[in-house]
């Protein structure tokens, strides 16, 4: 099974692909269109850390909530999306307000500022479904992954060994990653921080590894 995490950058958008659960042998690629590079890509199935499935009201998603639930101490990870009606909205005023109107909560300044990507998102997945391409939070890989939520801040020296030694134990190698994506993506790689984040690769790999997988909404 071909299997692709994917994150926004600054100037597009990075897949890191797994084959087969070799995590060893991991690609990473980068592309300015996220239509594009999904067909690209060839994966059975794309797990994207961007809200999708996004709500009309009334109701919100209860994603969130399962999310903020088992990431204990590392719950300020979790965002809440926007509903689809504030997605064109011409400021972030404007975008909260409706957010309110329609589920009756507001938008935080971190949601606006991705909105351009979570609208991209939102206006491609529906030619692909669901069924090829989910939602993931790397904070969430993590956790299953490592047991319990990783609480140091990624950023930091302490969040980034705990990271990159949990990828480690799953056979990552995370230098030849980063060599790959530098072949992708020729004087980007500075910018684009996905290939170098091992939160990334948590994601795709994580996602793809069904022992240490978790799933909202539960089934069977």
């Amino acid at each position: 099974m071909r299997v692709a995490g994917i994150d926004g950058c600054r100037d597009g958008w990075v897949a890191v692909t797994v084959e087969s659960g070799a995590f060893a042998a991991a690609t990473c690629r980068h592309g300015a269109d996220l239509r594009q590079m999904l067909s690209g890509l060839a994966a059975d199935m794309a797990i994207i850390d961007i809200p999708i499935g996004l709500s009309s009201g009334p109701a919100g998603r209860s994603v969130e909530k399962a999310m903020r639930d088992l990431l204990r101490g590392k719950a300020s990870s979790v965002f809440n999306a926007p509903c689809r009606q504030a997605l064109d909205a011409a400021s972030y005023e404007e975008a909260s307000r409706r957010n309110a109107e329609v589920l009756d909560v507001g938008l935080s300044r971190q949601t606006y500022g991705i909105m351009p990507k979570i609208a991209e998102a939102d206006r491609t997945i529906a030619g692909f479904g669901q069924d090829r391409v989910r939602e993931g939070h790397p904070e969430v890989s993590f956790c299953v992954a490592d047991g319990l939520p990783i609480v140091a801040n990624k950023s930091t020296a302490k969040g980034m060994l705990w990271r990159a030694g949990v990828l480690q134990r799953l056979g990552f190698d995370l230098g030849g990653a980063r060599a790959q994506s530098a072949g992708h993506a020729p004087g980007q790689t500075g910018r684009c921080h996905g290939c170098r984040d091992p939160v990334l690769v948590g994601a795709a790999g994580c996602a793809g590894h069904q022992p240490i997988h978790s799933a909202h909404p539960r089934h069977g």
